[in-house]
Order: C-alpha cells, then sequence, then structure tokens
C-alpha cells in the first residue's frame, strides 16, 4: 500500500496509536521516561480519548545544555 493510499485510507472503527520515549536503544541499559496514548475514532468526534504521562526512572536525566555562542 502506496504512501498516499494510507494518508486517504478510512477508519472504520477507533484505532488507537502509542508513543514511547525512552533514553536509549537498548532494553537492558536504558529506560522509558515517557509513554502517551491516542484513540481516533470515525466519524472523528470533537473530544477524542489521549493520555500522556512522565515514567520516574532510576536514571538521573540532565536537562539541555547550553549552546555556547562564539
Amino acid at each position: 500500500m502506496s504512501r498516499a493510499q494510507l494518508m486517504i485510507m478510512k477508519i472504520n472503527s477507533p484505532c488507537s496509536f502509542y508513543d514511547c520515549e525512552t533514553t536509549g536503544f537498548s532494553i537492558y541499559t536504558y529506560h522509558i521516561i515517557d509513554i502517551a496514548a491516542k484513540v481516533i475514532a470515525s466519524p472523528v468526534p470533537v473530544n477524542q480519548p489521549s493520555f500522556s504521562s512522565l515514567v520516574q526512572t532510576p536514571r538521573n536525566i540532565p536537562g539541555p545544555r547550553k549552546i555556547k555562542k562564539n
């Protein structure tokens, strides 16, 4: 199925999408830090259910670094 066909595909029943943010790619050394879910129904209602949550990890996650201007 082409990308164009997927973009115009009609959803006839509720569909859910999930997103998971991690600190890296290895399941043995990195951790999940954010999870989210969104339900899309057809026809699209005004208030669609969604969920998002930060996850506490045993690892300290540093903030953004300051960029030095030369």
